[in-house]
């Protein structure tokens, strides 16, 4: 052969190789042996590669660099394709980092005496004087043959071992493995007898790489045949979902067990052989027998507290013929419940969120807003340059009806007031509690005119609304009052207002409510029970 026709057939090898280990790289997580065959596979590469480029190599150090990754290439080939025959024979077996550490020894050491063996020369020979001569094999290298070829006895001891004690259905794929181990050992032997100048092209390597090829074969069948497949019959019989097979003319022509089951649930009036009846005998839901007419899917009620997911699908021929039908039913009860029991907490959550959002915008008191939806609603307003009258309103001589009726009287006093307020305002307008006695209302689209007479109205609706007080029954010795009953008496209160108009009175909502306050401070100082317009 000539010198690039050696290169092309080892480049080939070294290309199958690297190619062949990156395939079962990754399917490392489905291939349980990758680890090892990937090492075998990529010890080949290098093999075929550094055996190829040593008998191109122009000098003799490039060809001692190249013997060196050769024979610790061979070395670590052999101990890796002794683990794949070990875990073809042994699927369940793995090698442990110690039985990693021992098979590394042996190619260190390789590694090490091809290195030196310019100086002592006992593991290779040259067969001639000059530098060009061939290689003869020196004691050391028998010593390494002899090793390599304990490795392949120990694999192929594994192999018969496992091929002898499994069933016949094992026994091919593992008598395959023996014949791969086997193919390169006679090869290699006439190789290894041949004199230096007779040697030629060893082919060694390439039928490793066969050897190697072969195993990946019988992995990858033994990945895809890891669980033994179970007949269709026996799968659609153990299945806990209804089967249905309905042919073309509509007959039921098949039905598992659980499809049995079911429907003597729908219909306990059933023969005992539903086989060959049509489909309007054996469905008795009209839902069903519209679904098993086409093809779809539908989760419906078949009874009371039954749930079913029922789908249907054609089986059809190359030319598009419907041969059957075959209908499925799960019973989804659990999880329609569930699913309905996680809509209902839902649900409530959903209410509980939004009425605790109510509620931290909501006075407890009165169930006006409070003062943070007030100031919330009154920035939104004045930053949509909406025109809007700000109302603060006070109850005149507030404390004097806590002091005089005590503080649920005071408390019912701002509830009345409260409900005025709200009573008298439109959509769009605001009514809030800003704090104590204090009442705001934001009337929307309001000039000085409109402001000044609903914001009167409001005052004055508030002041004719009488507020019930409970007045004990007192004998004469404590003093009772000429007239009192245990029904009470009725009181009523005046409002104090001040207004402020955006924006002629204020352009934020900080001068406004100032503004609306002052107004209301001098209406207070004037003698109460008055509106004052702010400017």
């Amino acid at each position: 052969m000539t010198g690039t026709a050696i290169a092309a057939a080892f480049s080939v090898a070294t290309a199958v190789a690297v190619l062949t280990a990156t395939w079962a790289w990754r399917g490392r997580r489905r291939i349980r042996t990758a680890g090892s065959l990937t090492a075998a596979l990529t010890a080949i590469g290098l093999w075929t590669a550094s055996d190829g480029l040593a008998r191109l190599a122009a000098s003799p150090a490039v060809e001692a660099v190249l013997h060196v990754v050769q024979y610790t290439a061979i070395n670590a080939a052999m101990a890796a394709l002794v683990c794949v025959a070990w875990s073809v024979a042994e699927p369940t077996w793995r090698p442990t980092r110690t039985t990693v550490t021992r098979f590394a020894a042996a190619p260190a050491v390789i590694l090490a005496l091809v290195a030196t063996n310019p100086w002592h020369r006992a593991f290779l020979v040259p067969s001639g004087p000059d530098a060009a001569s061939a290689w003869e094999f020196g004691p050391l290298f028998w010593v390494h043959a002899a090793y390599c070829y304990g490795l392949f006895l120990v694999g192929l001891g594994r192999l018969a071992r496992a091929w002898w004690r499994a069933s016949w259905v094992f026994r091919k794929p593992i008598g395959f493995s023996i014949l791969a181990t086997l193919l390169p050992v006679p090869l290699n032997v006439v190789a290894l007898s041949l004199p230096a100048d007779l040697r030629g092209v060893d082919g060694t390597p390439f039928f490793f790489l066969v050897t190697a090829l072969l195993f990946a074969y019988v992995i990858a069948r033994q990945a895809r045949r890891r669980v033994v497949p179970l007949a269709r019959s026996q799968i659609v019989e153990a299945l806990e979902d209804a089967v249905l097979v309905l042919d073309h003319c509509g007959r039921l022509v098949d039905a598992n067990p659980a499809a049995d089951t079911l429907l003597r649930r729908l219909e306990p009036a059933l023969p005992a052989g539903v086989l060959g009846l049509p489909a309007e005998a054996v469905l008795t839901d009209p839902r069903l027998r519209t679904l098993a007419a086409g093809e779809g899917q539908q989760t419906l009620e078949a009874a009371e507290g039954l749930h079913l997911d029922v789908r249907c699908r054609l089986q059809q021929d190359s030319r598009g013929a419907v041969l059957a039908r075959v209908v499925t039913a799960r019973d989804v009860s659990e999880s329609v419940v569930a699913d309905r029991r996680l809509r209902e907490q839902l649900s409530t959550i959903q209410a509980l969120q939004e009425r605790l959002s109510e509620d931290a915008i909501r006075d407890a008191l009165t169930g006006l807003h409070n003062r943070r939806h007030l100031m919330s609603v009154l920035e939104t307003t004045l930053a949509e340059r909406r025109p809007v009258a700000l109302v603060i309103l006070d109850v005149d001589h507030f404390k004097s009806v806590n002091d005089t009726h005590g503080h649920q009287t005071g408390d019912e006093v701002l509830c009345a007031v409260a409900q005025s307020l709200r009573a008298g305002t439109r959509d769009g307008d605001t009514v809030a509690r800003y704090g104590g006695e204090e009442f705001v209302v934001l009337l929307d689209a309001a000039d000085r005119d409109t402001a000044l007479r609903r914001a009167e109205e409001l005052r004055a609706g508030c002041s004719t609304r009488p507020v019930p007080v409970p007045l004990p029954c007192r004998s004469p010795e404590s003093g009772s009052l000429p007239g009192a009953t245990g029904h009470g008496i009725s009181i009523t209160v005046t409002l104090s207002a001040g207004v402020g108009v955006f924006p002629a009175d204020g352009a934020d909502a900080r001068s406004l409510i100032a503004a609306a306050d002052a107004a209301l401070y001098a209406a207070k100082a004037g003698g109460r029970d008055r509106l004052v317009l702010a400017g």
